[in-house]
């Protein structure tokens, strides 16, 4: 399973992950950043077609994925599976929230990414689970 963090987090984000994941026999994921496997400012239109192409699982903060009909419609017909991470305030995520809500629900991500496709969630600070977004 290959899973992308969007360019809207930060690449340390995927690196650390990636380091956790490496040697892991029981699992074969690898995490991507997007700036760093696409190239920096490569717009969504283009990069998630070549992701939907691998069956990637996408972790994003960017809601507007989910509400540009062109962007929905190259998740849905890729069959990409979407997780889309919902700050506790207005103001964002504070850096260490963001790596928290992650972790804390890094199992669950990837039970996602292996569940029925096309797919979206999300995921905040105060649920144990993904919620399923129709």
């Amino acid at each position: 399973m290959i899973i992308y963090i969007d360019e809207n987090l930060p690449s340390n984000l995927a690196k650390a992950l990636a380091a956790l994941q490496e040697g892991r026999l029981d699992e074969d994921v690898e995490v991507r950043h997007v700036k760093d496997h696409f190239g920096e400012g490569i717009t969504d239109e283009d990069w998630l077609p070549k992701a939907g192409k691998e069956k990637a699982v996408i972790i994003t903060k960017d809601y507007s994925i989910r509400r540009t009909r062109a962007e929905m419609e190259i998740c849905e017909s890729f069959g990409l599976v979407v997780i889309f991470l919902k700050p506790p305030s207005k103001s964002g995520f504070k850096y260490w929230d963001l790596v928290e809500i992650v972790i804390k629900h890094w199992e669950n991500i990837k039970e996602c990414g292996r569940r029925e496709r096309p797919a979206a969630y999300k995921i905040t600070m105060r649920k144990s689970r993904p919620e399923r977004i129709d």
